[in-house]
């Protein structure tokens, strides 16, 4: 999975790419994602986070996190839940082309066998 931060102007901050082991539906890889970049971004002490995902999926059930036990709800109430925590955190939905550049981060992933950190 791949990550990207950048701040309000679009400036690169820091990227992200980790392999992780084992199939998950796209809705839940993409989720998996979120999480990890809101991670980052509650480590490198960043605030007033906006997650952009081309997954409309994640968008809708992180904004309407449901009861439901499934992984993915489970995941999007957790999304929910962290967003609070890095100052005023929102998410929305981007279309892919804005999203190319995470896109790559995916198939260079592979390259690692532990997460990889680049920081400007």
């Amino acid at each position: 999975m791949g990550v990207i931060v950048r701040d309000y102007e679009g400036r690169f901050i820091l990227a992200a790419a980790k392999r992780v082991k084992g199939s998950f539906d796209p809705a839940c890889g993409e989720a998996m994602v979120v999480e990890l970049g809101l991670f980052l971004a509650k480590q490198h002490e960043l605030g007033d986070v906006v997650v952009e995902t081309d997954c409309s999926t994640v968008v809708k059930c992180v904004r309407e996190p449901l009861q439901d036990q499934t992984e993915l709800g489970v995941i999007c109430r957790n999304i929910n839940r962290e967003l609070g925590l890095v100052g005023d955190g929102s998410i929305q939905h981007v279309s892919r082309d804005a999203n190319e550049a995470t896109d790559i981060m995916v198939h260079v992933e592979t390259w690692w066998d532990e997460m990889e950190v680049w920081l400007d």
